[in-house]
C-alpha cells in the first residue's frame, strides 16, 4: 500500500479562502493499513507522516516522548 489510509469522498462544495481550499464532502470509502494504527490512532514508531504546520512549512516527527 502507497499510504496508511485512502479516503473516498463525494464533494459537496468547495470555497477559495485566500491561497487555500476548503472542501466540503461525505466520506463514502475508507481503507486503511491496519498496521499503521493503534487504538485509531496513527503510530508514528511505524510511520512517517508529513505534518502540514502552515505557511509553505511542512514537518515530520522522529520521535515522540511522553511526560505524565
Amino acid at each position: 500500500m502507497e499510504c496508511f489510509a485512502h479516503l473516498e469522498c463525494k464533494l459537496y462544495e468547495s470555497k477559495i479562502f485566500g491561497d487555500h481550499t476548503f472542501f466540503v464532502g461525505k466520506v463514502v470509502n475508507a481503507i486503511i493499513d491496519e498496521d499503521a494504527f493503534v487504538d485509531d490512532v496513527i503510530d508514528n514508531s511505524k510511520t512517517q507522516p508529513c505534518y502540514y504546520i502552515g505557511g509553505n512549512s511542512y514537518s515530520k516527527i522522529d520521535k515522540i516522548k511522553h511526560k505524565f
